[in-house]
């Protein structure tokens, strides 16, 4: 019984041993096994560079898609903006045309209207000339100023004295003195005559005449602020009259700086010059002022500009009032015939009479400007 129980405890011992053995094979084997399969630490640390590169790969898409995207929207935005900017330009550009057939369509008006108007105006001047109409019975808004030249038109009853401001031997330095007669006769043409006078000495250059000259006008403009203005060029005088004179032959000089005021202030020239190369035989044995015959050709000169340019605006001011159209021009022409009729215009051949008894007339006129200036001192030529 004893040995039954010793070899059953033997048995025990060798199962445990057996046991123990198996259990640390197993746990050698796990030991082994978890060394053979655990990844090195540089394994580990590429893994996680891996996963880190993964990532930023996709940070890196997601910004690059970030990047194309507001691309894309800066992109269509210069499109819009470029698109947009065209059609401004297209619409400028669609204006300025416009702008410009308007102002040629505009200019052709013009031009269509000065036409017709010089039609009615070289109608009117015909039957001037034919004596069909009184030159003077068209000067009703005019007023003239000037020196003994001009004191005629008062004086021969040419045109009522109310309208005409003219002193003998006067220059521009008297001219402001018609400044309260002007506005009272609130005429809307004013024409300057000044010159002769101015020209025979009594400034130092032509420019120093000229900027008197502007300063005359404005003194005129202040009271008659819709006033056109019109100066006159001072007509030429005789070789005998620049023999006695010599300071006279500076006129061309003095009618070009009229000319250039003109220009530049928009003033109406009246060119003179013809008085002289066409009708030298109606001055006065002085060779600087005209008999009666002549007025009659100095007053056609003054009206023609006058019906060209009364209906322009003046300098600074409105259009008062448009241009006759040929009907109406014809109807006062035949009304103004009738009135005419009794003025006994001289046709030329009158003319070319009156001409000839030229020293007579004077003589009997004596106490006229253009006689009495004969004598005056150089520097009060007319």
């Amino acid at each position: 019984m004893k040995r039954i129980n010793r070899r059953k405890r033997e048995l025990q011992i060798r199962i445990k041993g057996i046991l123990l053995v198996i259990f640390l094979a197993a746990a050698v084997t796990g030991v082994i096994y978890y060394i053979k399969t655990r990844p090195p630490k540089e394994v580990q640390k590429g893994v996680s560079r891996i996963q880190e590169m993964e990532a930023g790969e996709v940070s890196e898409v997601e910004e690059t898609i970030r990047e194309e995207a507001e691309n894309q929207r800066r992109k269509e935005r210069a499109e819009k903006l470029e698109e947009a900017r065209k059609k401004q330009e297209a619409e400028k550009e669609a204006a300025k045309e416009a702008a410009k057939s308007a102002e040629a369509e505009a200019e052709r008006k013009k031009q269509e209207e000065q036409k017709l108007l010089e039609q009615s105006v070289n109608e009117t001047m015909a039957q001037v000339e034919s004596g069909a109409i009184d030159v003077w019975s068209l000067f009703g808004d005019v007023f003239i100023l000037g020196d003994s030249r001009s004191e005629p038109f008062s004086y021969y009853g040419l045109l009522d004295e109310s309208r005409v401001f003219a002193i003998k031997g006067a220059n521009l330095r008297k001219a402001d003195q018609g400044v309260s007669q002007a506005q009272t006769a609130n005429a809307q043409n004013l024409i300057f005559t000044y010159g002769l006078n101015d020209a025979s000495g009594n400034w130092a250059t032509a420019q120093d005449f000229i900027a008197k000259y502007e300063e005359v006008i404005q003194e005129y403009r202040a009271v008659l602020p819709e006033a056109k203005i019109y100066i006159a060029s001072v007509s030429g005088v005789t070789d005998h009259a620049i023999n006695g004179n010599p300071t006279l032959a500076q006129i061309p000089a003095y009618n070009q700086e009229i000319r250039n005021l003109c220009e530049q202030k928009g003033y109406v020239y009246i060119e003179c010059e013809t008085l002289l190369t066409e009708h030298e035989d109606l001055y006065e044995p002085d060779g600087e002022h005209y008999t009666r015959p002549l007025y009659e050709f100095w007053g056609r000169l003054m009206i023609r500009e006058v019906l060209l340019h009364e209906g322009s605006p003046a300098p600074g001011g409105e259009v008062k009032e448009e241009a006759p159209a040929e009907g109406e021009t014809e109807q006062a022409a035949a009304s103004a015939e009738g009135e005419a009729e009794p003025a006994a215009v001289p046709a030329e051949g009158e003319t070319e009479q009156a001409a000839a008894p030229a020293e007579g007339e004077a003589a009997q006129a004596e106490t006229s400007a253009p006689a009495a200036a004969e004598n005056t001192e150089n520097t009060d030529a007319g």
